[in-house]
């Protein structure tokens, strides 16, 4: 059983897991696009989640490193599998996208990207060149398929 966080975060994908029908949890996966926050760690780990997939890690918010700090959670033997170069830089991507059209504040924005390659470079990066290159102009965001926007921004990712 795969669990996916869409959008509600790890916390709303664990508390809505029926375990009347889905009895052995330790055995699910939780595929998280960013690194979980700290609440949804301890949900993860009290809602007995013992697998975790992760995209991008999360300087700000994230807290799977916390787990080697707690006896209880340590003992809870969680395997994390961190995806940062194969998935890392395509959600940093989409971050990029979204930052590059909607904040407004030029300081803060600056920041955010800087922070965003630390560990993803090439996805800031084509995200970068995808806004110059002119790919979203005079186009409304909803009007362009997820596809489109992921195979353009793959295609500047691993453009050598």
């Amino acid at each position: 059983m795969y669990l996916f966080e869409g959008g509600k975060g790890e916390t709303e994908a664990i508390r809505n897991l029926d375990v009347s029908i889905h009895t052995k949890p330790k055995t699910y996966t939780l595929y998280a696009g960013l690194e979980p926050c700290i609440m949804c760690m301890g949900t993860l780990v009290m809602g007995h989640i013992r697998n975790v997939v992760i995209a991008a890690r999360d300087d700000y918010g994230g807290a799977m490193d916390l787990i080697k700090y707690s006896k209880f959670a340590r003992s809870k033997d969680i395997k994390i599998i961190w995806l940062d170069n194969e998935l890392g830089d395509v959600q940093r991507a989409f971050q990029t996208i979204r930052e590059l059209i909607y904040n407004q504040d030029e300081e803060k924005r600056s920041q955010m990207l800087q922070d965003f390659c630390v560990y993803n470079k090439r996805g800031v990066d084509a995200a970068v060149r995808l806004v110059e290159d002119g790919f979203l102009e005079g186009r409304a965001l909803r009007e362009i398929a997820v596809a489109e926007v992921f195979d353009a921004l793959t295609e500047r990712i691993y453009q050598e």
